[in-house]
């Protein structure tokens, strides 16, 4: 038992004066006038007398949260509260609860009430800040990981979580420091390194994020996250034979891991490896929550078809329908076969132009009957594709002959080269990119162009970028079009019969390079230092696109080279 001292000062630590305490429990009963059992009774005096026998209590409560039984430790917290509300570690060990059931609005509540009543209290500001990272609110997520390590400098977990804060608001240095603290308190931790080298890998200092990668794993061999991570950072640098060992040994360490399944199918499809990289690359199913080997197993296996029908389903990208749909016609001739494709809506009536193509859909409902399905990123695997087999039989895309005629008569008048141009991507794609492989390019960047003469540029762009339209660059002729440009007509129709009637377009990687391709148009892409598997071989021409010519980054996240290489192959064309 506690001296009368020590109990003192905990009373004045945790409630306010014990007299104030006792004529509120009275008030309260009066008010409420409820009927009081033995146990209610109890707590309330153990509330107010036996300090020890409450702290015993609650480490009774934490208890069950560990061992599931969160509800009963839940009433017991809020019984307590029930009758004295000025608990402060009630209301944290309460809020604790709560977040075991994700159940954050309750969680956040009563860790801010316990704030309140004892705002020195780090654990509170350690565990509110975390709780708030976790629900994406960064700005008040930093506010109190900064108080909890102002308060408790030597805070191991909320230097960590500040830490972790700091990169998602993209304040790399904050980040990198406070995640150093956090190494220098504890040493043999690996926390705080690995989660340095996912800033460095973020902020695109991949020599940094290898050299950490290595450092976690010296202190800990068995870290798959570490050894899958350091191979999709040697990836990321083009080091793709380098990559393949330490992405196997995190599959061996981890066999379902999928980021690890997906970079070694990416690595190997870039190394034209195609049997092992598309078998391999079936494992994307996983990211959906779907098992990819009861999926593959349902999915046609490339068994006979003639005479049936099958349904192709796209999974991704505009893009990635537009390049994989020229293979329903090699799926077509296996028949022959009746084929239907669902696709995402923008792209129903630009497919339904294909005379390869039966049926175009975009609900399932619509579809009608068919006798098996598969989807168009897995026939590369059951046709069993290679590199230097790839269909490049062009065009395989269409616009509509009206559309094409009628375009063709709105640009009769313009006597410069056309050029059609795009210059972004959609950002939510970027979101998760290392800065090496970021696709999209500032209009301002080319400049360059403009200075090129008798060159008429015209806006392909699909997304909303017009702010970038209110600063063209100084010289460049670029027109743009109303707001019933592919609306009209439907997604991609004008831009068809517009890229039918240009000289080139140029364009980022996004699906208007591929639309330009599959019509058979020539077509520039601009691609980052670290491209998508699909271009990662060091050459300008594509065995996709025959049109395509390729102009590369030559060091990351820098265009400036790329837009002038492309300024003078630009003007010798026009020669």
């Amino acid at each position: 038992m506690k001296n009368k001292k020590t109990m003192l000062g905990e009373i004045i630590k945790y409630t306010i004066p014990s007299i104030v305490v006792v004529l509120i429990f009275s008030l309260s009963n009066t008010i409420r006038n409820k009927p009081q059992n033995k146990q209610t009774e109890q707590i309330k005096a153990d509330s107010l007398i036996n300090f020890d026998y409450l702290k015993q209590r609650i480490e009774s409560a934490n208890n069950l949260v560990k061992s599931g039984q969160v509800d009963v430790a839940i009433d017991f917290f809020k019984t307590i509260l029930e009758y004295e509300k000025v608990f402060a570690k009630i209301h944290f060990h309460l809020a604790q609860a709560y977040c075991s059931q994700e159940k954050n609005k309750e969680a956040e509540h009563h860790f801010k009430r316990s704030i309140d009543l004892e705002a020195r209290n780090p654990n509170a500001h350690a565990f509110l800040g975390e709780l708030l990272r976790k629900q994406n609110k960064f700005q008040e997520s930093e506010k109190h990981l900064k108080i909890a390590t102002r308060l408790a400098p030597k805070y191991f977990d909320a230097h960590l979580q500040l830490s972790k804060t700091y990169h998602e608001l993209e304040k790399f240095q904050d980040s990198l420091k406070h995640g150093s603290i956090a190494a220098k308190i504890k040493p043999k931790s690996i926390f705080p390194y690995l989660h340095m080298a996912y800033t460095f890998n973020k902020k695109g200092d991949l020599d940094s994020a290898v050299t950490m990668y290595k450092k976690v794993i010296s202190m800990d061999p068995k870290c798959h996250n570490a050894i899958y991570n350091l191979g999709y950072s040697l990836k990321i640098q083009g080091k793709l034979k380098e990559s393949l060992p330490y992405l196997d040994r995190a599959i061996a360490l981890k066999s379902d891991y999928l980021d690890a399944h997906i970079a070694r199918a990416q690595v190997k499809i870039a190394l034209e490896n195609f049997d092992e990289g598309w078998d391999e690359y079936e494992w994307r199913w996983g990211l959906f929550g779907i098992n990819p080997h009861k999926y593959r197993n349902e999915m046609w296996d490339g068994s006979d078809i003639r005479g049936k029908t099958i349904l192709l389903r796209t999974e991704q990208g505009l893009g990635d329908t537009m390049q994989f749909v020229r293979l329903a016609k090699k799926v077509k001739e296996m028949g022959p076969a009746k084929i239907i494709c669902k696709v995402q809506k923008p792209l129903v009536k630009l497919l339904s132009q294909c005379p390869f193509i039966d049926k175009v859909v975009h609900d399932l409902k619509d579809a009608g009957h068919y006798d098996c399905y598969t989807h168009l990123m897995s026939l590369p695997r059951i046709l069993k594709m290679q590199p230097d087999a790839i269909p490049a039989q062009m065009p395989y895309l269409y616009a509509n002959p009206n559309l094409e005629k009628e375009w063709a008569t709105k640009l009769a008048k313009d006597k410069n080269f056309k050029v059609g141009i795009c210059w972004h991507v959609d950002p939510v794609h970027e979101k998760t990119k290392s800065p090496w492989s970021l696709r999209s390019v500032n209009l301002q960047q080319f400049a360059p162009l403009a200075k090129l003469k008798n060159i008429t540029f015209y806006s392909l762009q699909k997304l909303d970028n017009s702010q970038q339209l209110v600063n063209v660059p100084e010289g460049m002729n670029l027109q743009t079009f109303g707001p019933d440009f592919d609306r009209k007509h439907g997604s991609f129709m004008d831009s068809a019969a517009i890229i039918k009637n240009l000289d080139l377009v140029i364009t980022v990687d996004t699906c208007i390079a591929h639309l330009a391709g599959a019509l058979n148009k020539p077509v520039w892409m601009l691609l980052p230092y670290a491209p998508d598997c699909r271009w990662y071989l060091e050459r300008s021409d594509s065995p996709w696109y025959p049109t395509m010519t390729m102009f590369r980054q030559t060091k990351p996240n820098y265009w400036d080279a790329t837009i002038k290489n492309i300024a003078v192959a630009l003007g010798k064309l026009k020669k």
